[in-house]
């Protein structure tokens, strides 16, 4: 927050601090300001396929989509993707569940491109600080506060034609932005393996047992007489007292993997002619 201020303060700025319990997503964020007149703005953080950031700071109507701001941003499809958490933290310093605000902006030591909703036209609420509530703003303010940064105002909501004749509108902005320091993605990637290893394993759903004797049999090696031999007697021995639609599957699959079986030799009889 001290830095926050300390950014108004130079500017000669004055701007109106609501202080409520730390948000994690847009939506408690809107409900901790329900007693305040004025639009919560959204943050989001973006990375391109070439390890560019962009903050998104948005109208909470206008719709983001990251499949159309990638062509806008010259990245063709799928070139643009929600950054993660793991990344937000390394970026940001602060915790991988907290929403961005404007002093983790202000404060970030690493290049950014700002992405600002033309929709904004009067003052609006953005977090402040991790845990030090809201401040209100308009988006005047905000460009001053973050004049070092790369920062442009669009509009989210158009899809511009793009092809020979009309390039991407935003192509120019995103090629003059610096990509993230190597270590800066690595680590981001490190953590997210170190977090899904970390995270419980969901137990597998108790399957039906003919299921899974027919995908252990069609996922081996289909030259491996003995387990298929196994897998195939255990099936027939289950199906021994079922009913007439469960038998008929199994000997279809019966008939399937003895298919397989047979296949199989014909290749490796082939393969083996072919050699001599």
């Amino acid at each position: 927050m001290d830095t926050l201020l300390s950014a108004l303060e130079k500017l000669g700025l004055t701007a109106r601090v609501h202080e409520h319990s730390e948000c994690c997503e847009h939506d408690t964020h809107v409900e901790a300001l329900k007693s305040q007149e004025g639009v919560v703005a959204k943050t989001i953080l973006l990375k391109d396929k070439k390890n560019r950031a962009y903050v998104v700071i948005a109208h909470p109507d206008s719709t983001i989509q990251s499949k159309n701001l990638s062509p806008r941003l010259g990245l063709g499809k799928g070139g643009l993707v929600d950054a993660s958490p793991a990344l937000a933290e390394e970026l940001f310093s602060t915790p991988s569940s907290s929403m961005i605000t404007m002093a983790s902006i202000i404060g970030c030591q690493h290049p950014l491109g700002i992405l600002m909703d033309s929709r904004l036209t009067t003052e609006f609420w953005i977090g402040a600080a991790h845990g030090k509530g809201s401040i209100y703003l308009d988006a005047t303010h905000v460009t001053q506060l973050l004049s070092d940064k790369a920062i442009i105002t669009i509009d989210f909501e158009i899809k511009p034609k793009i092809d020979k004749n009309n390039p991407p509108d935003l192509k120019e902005f995103s090629e003059g932005l610096e990509r993230l320091a190597d270590e800066i993605v690595e680590a981001a990637a490190l953590k997210e393996e170190h977090e899904a290893s970390a995270a419980p394993k969901k137990p597998k759903a108790a399957g039906n047992k003919k299921s899974e004797s027919r995908a252990t049999a069609s996922s081996g090696d289909p030259m491996d007489v003995n387990a298929l031999a196994t897998s195939l007697i255990n099936e027939i021995t289950q199906t021994c007292t079922a009913d007439a639609e469960r038998k008929r599957r199994t000997r279809q699959n019966v008939i399937m993997q003895l298919n397989i079986l047979r296949n199989s030799s014909y290749a490796l009889g082939f393969r083996s002619g072919k050699d001599l």
